[in-house]
């Protein structure tokens, strides 16, 4: 042999460099998404849970209506230790 270099070998080495770091960038990309997705998926739960809430409060205010015999309840609720509101 020679002892020269390749020039063939040495252009395939540095192209599997840089499609290692294309891939490595591709995979920060992907891993920076899905956590982005994740956060996004929390944050409509969350709303959802704090909507559901208010929902239920509305529900517990217009079966306990006002006291006055409005709202269909009958006028007080307990606080569930049996104390009326």
């Amino acid at each position: 042999m020679n002892n020269k270099p390749n020039k063939k070998c040495k252009r395939l080495s540095n192209g599997f460099v840089g499609l290692a770091e294309e891939l490595s960038k591709f995979t920060k990309s992907s891993t920076k998404i899905k956590a982005v997705k994740i956060e996004a998926q929390k944050e409509i739960a969350l709303k959802t849970m704090e909507n559901q809430l208010v929902m239920a409060w509305m529900f517990v205010e217009f079966m306990c209506g006002s006291g006055n015999g409005s709202g269909g309840g009958g006028g007080g609720c307990s606080d569930g230790n049996g104390n009326k509101d």
